[in-house]
């Protein structure tokens, strides 16, 4: 199947590890030109040299706080600026939540940031970087949410409601945009093998007291799959979606899971 995506200019938050690399190393394969966001400069910028190494196309790093409106609006208009247009958002933004905190011990605080850094980013890129797509009647913007929207794990206490709310905000935007040419999709990821699980394993085995090779043993079992996902997985959904071969698919919430979750998702 040809994904080609020459000519489209790719916009990846939280791009500099995990889902959000892999993507921008997936889109820019595919012939995307991208342009990528995080805090941590050092990440970014290996990220960036990846990605012109490996695929010779070309990447602006942005590095900017997606916690707030300045971060983001700065992002998508710095990309559009630099490229002339933005074609493709991908929100990949993340954090660490609670990690196993009950629901009393979470505080105000933990529910703000999290949301800020998860849902308002989407909401505040999506909006900076609709009017470019509607000006070329093409558009494409994929939300990676998680499985916590629809399976109960402890340590997802305040990300499963976070994830909610990117979900429903997917189908919402996708029935106003679809006019466009624009097609709107959210991805639903379980356990990948990213830096931020890393952090959660090695915390649930700090609170176990033990080797966090024995808490990544336990999930990968309780996996129908027998492991945990890759983000190249996840990308390369995100690469389908993206393309024209999927230009059908709008408004829909997408498991890449691994076969993990047990109920019949309509």
């Amino acid at each position: 199947m040809n994904l080609d995506l020459s000519g489209r200019v790719a916009l990846v938050t939280g791009g500099s590890k995990g889902i959000g690399r892999a993507t921008a190393v997936t889109l820019a394969r595919d012939g995307a030109d991208v342009a990528i966001c995080a805090r941590g400069e050092g990440d970014l910028a290996a990220t960036a040299e990846e990605v012109r190494s490996a695929t010779g196309r070309r990447c602006l790093a942005v590095s900017a706080d997606l916690s707030t409106l300045d971060g983001c609006q700065r992002f998508v208009r710095g990309a559009a600026e630099h490229f002339g247009r933005a074609d493709i958002l991908v929100c990949c933004a993340n954090m660490h939540g609670a990690g196993g905190a009950t629901f009393t011990a979470i505080p105000d605080e933990q529910w703000l940031y999290h949301f800020n850094v998860k849902f308002f980013s989407s909401v505040r890129c999506a909006r900076e970087a609709i009017p470019h797509m509607q000006r070329d009647r093409w558009g494409r913007i994929i939300l990676v949410s998680g499985m916590a929207t629809r399976l109960v794990r402890l340590f997802a206490t305040d990300n499963g409601p976070v994830c909610a709310a990117l979900t429903n905000l997917a189908k919402q935007l996708a029935a106003q945009v679809i006019g466009d040419g624009i097609r709107v999709n959210v991805l639903h990821p379980d356990l990948t093998r990213t830096p931020l699980l890393t952090a959660l394993l090695s915390r649930e085995a700090r609170q176990r007291n033990v080797p966090v090779e024995q808490i990544e043993r336990e999930h990968a079992a309780r996996a129908p799959l027998g492991r945990l996902l890759e983000p190249e997985e996840i990308a390369n959904v995100v690469a389908y979606l993206c393309s024209a071969a999927a230009d059908a698919i709008t408004g829909q919430s997408i498991a890449v899971d691994g076969g993990a979750a047990p109920s019949v998702h309509y």
